[in-house]
């Protein structure tokens, strides 16, 4: 499955999560649970809401985060 048909979906799950970030298991179980922690409107285990997905990408960044790689691009 391509990146833009799981972009078409309203629910992402594990396997979705994998295809979107490229990465293995694991971590896309970890980034779910990073993303339950921004928004969990399902409250379903292993699957995400593509608006929670949303909240999680368009998030402020911490502010020492933001700060380390405003710093490391004059580098």
């Amino acid at each position: 499955m391509s990146t833009q048909e799981v972009l078409q979906k309203e629910v992402f799950t594990v396997k979705d999560i994998e295809v979107l970030f490229q990465v293995k298991q694991n971590v896309a179980y970890r980034i779910i649970r990073q993303i339950k922690a921004t928004s969990d409107r399902l409250q379903l285990s292993g699957r995400v809401h593509k608006k929670d997905y949303e909240d999680y990408i368009n998030r402020p960044l911490k502010k020492e985060l933001s700060f380390s790689l405003r710093n490391s691009q004059q580098l």
